[in-house]
């Protein structure tokens, strides 16, 4: 067999650079540690070190100013999207510094900047006279991420403060459904993602007395047409449980499937960049061929999607026999892997629809196959009721009974985070078994009243 030259290039290149190698930047690479590839990296706002000590705690990881870590593979696509040295460049403090590490080596660190045309400056800050390189930032997403723009935070308890679009730029989900994920995720032909994260619209109902500093859940609102405002109905049962709504502007039924999927996904990274997130409390609702995508969500993703309210509509891994002969519903999506399933049999689906809706007995036949599997799935048949949405209590009583489960988790975490607070009260928080057990206050109940007291005694403060 002859290989052709062009193609043999191609192939050495990728080699190369999956090796921690650019072919044509040699020892100018900046994403390299002692002349090889960084096996991590830690992503902060600014160049100073966090504790080590405070990485496993979410709370601390945020006030400190982490962003997230990499591993060896997440710096091939950074090292693809360097673009051209830039010439006597201007630049401002880093927006994001990556400590990169290997075994045997001191952290070597590397700063994002943003230049006036909108575009990324990336410089190794080790050596200042380091080449700076240019890069697109629509290769990056979370967590190298310029900052969000300031939270909105209501004046009032008026609808008119609690519901607003939210302010651009968004921040992409370090989930990309990429042929790989779509692949070991969703197990089926999806189409390729072509959305463009500045192209869209996230509308926003924060609740009812909304607090910045306290854990909010999110409601995802997965509308089957182009109005990505949250529906009125839901706005009762978001004050009750502290949830804050969010949809998407054109993201229905006519947009390919992976995009309107993505910009879900992207959603939850764009609100966490901004509010003080519950991400155990995260759940999807949609209507019609938006409740079919809460199902793919929901069955794909459990790690992220605490539960779901698909409405008048429900997908799930199955072919679903309708009855008649040899004829079904067909699945949209594999059945997950055991890791997944797994954790899908701890998730709770309230699924509703109506006794004249076209969609009831397909969903009846999936809410039984899916019980049989031992997941934990409710349909509720609301009599008289067609192709349309719930009442507000209607769906409010199947949001409390998918939310039920985190609920109680979260008032048992509150609790023995007070008692492990009330026990260290008068300790030195100098002393490692003080320091360490104030850290644990922090992971345990998050962004409560008990851990933002162990933050202070910490040394964190409130922003």
């Amino acid at each position: 067999m002859t290989t052709h030259p062009r193609s043999l290039c191609r192939f050495l290149t990728l080699l190369l650079m999956t090796l921690g190698v650019h072919p044509a930047l040699g020892a100018d690479d900046p994403f390299r540690v002692d002349s090889k590839p960084p096996t991590g990296g830690l992503v902060t706002r600014t160049s100073d070190s966090p504790p080590t000590d405070i990485l496993g705690s979410e709370m601390l990881r945020a006030l400190s100013g982490v962003l997230g870590e990499l591993e060896t593979r997440d710096f091939i696509p950074l090292r693809r999207a360097l673009g051209k040295p830039i010439e006597s460049p201007t630049l401002g403090e880093p927006f994001a510094v990556v400590h990169m590490t290997r075994s045997g080596s001191d952290p070597v660190l590397v700063g994002f900047s943003m230049l006036d045309d909108g575009t990324y400056a990336v410089q190794a800050l080790n050596d200042p006279n380091a080449t700076v390189f240019s890069m697109d930032p629509a290769t990056l997403g979370a967590p190298i991420s310029p900052p969000a723009p300031e939270p909105r935070l209501p004046a009032s308890d008026s609808e008119d403060e609690l519901r607003f679009e939210l302010a651009k730029p968004y921040t992409a989900s370090p989930i990309t459904l990429d042929t790989k994920t779509r692949r070991s995720r969703f197990r089926a032909n999806y189409p390729d993602l072509t959305r463009e994260i500045g192209n869209e619209t996230m509308q926003v109902r924060l609740p009812k007395g909304f607090d910045p500093d306290a854990p909010s859940g999110i409601l995802i609102w997965i509308c089957p047409g182009d109005d990505g405002r949250p529906p009125r109905i839901f706005e009762s049962i978001c004050d009750e449980l502290g949830l804050i709504c969010v949809g998407i502007d054109h993201n229905g039924n006519t947009r390919p499937l992976t995009d309107r999927l993505q910009n879900h996904l992207d959603s939850i990274e764009t609100l966490a960049s901004r509010y003080r997130i519950d991400r155990e409390r995260v759940y999807l609702t949609g209507m019609s061929g938006g409740g079919r995508c809460s199902g793919i969500l929901q069955c794909s993703f459990p790690e992220i999607f605490a539960g779901a309210v698909p409405i008048v509509g429900l997908d799930s891994y199955h072919n679903a026999p309708t009855g008649e002969g040899k004829k079904y519903w067909p699945a949209r999506i594999g059945k997950p892997s055991p890791r997944w399933f797994s954790l899908l049999k701890e998730r709770r689906i309230a699924a509703i629809t109506g006794s004249v809706d076209f969609n009831e007995p397909e969903m009846q036949i999936r809410q039984d196959l899916m019980t049989k599997d031992g997941l934990q799935v409710r349909l509720d048949v609301i009599e008289g009721m067609g192709h349309a949405m719930p009442t507000s209590e209607q769906f409010a009583e199947a949001l409390r009974w998918v939310d039920e489960p985190r609920r109680d988790a979260m008032a048992e975490a509150l609790a023995r985070a007070q008692e492990q607070l009330d026990a260290t009260r008068d300790a030195d928080p100098g002393d490692p078994k003080v320091r360490e057990s104030l850290i644990g206050i922090t992971t345990i109940a998050p962004w409560t009243q008990p851990a933002w007291e162990a933050a202070e005694l910490l040394g964190f403060r409130r922003p």
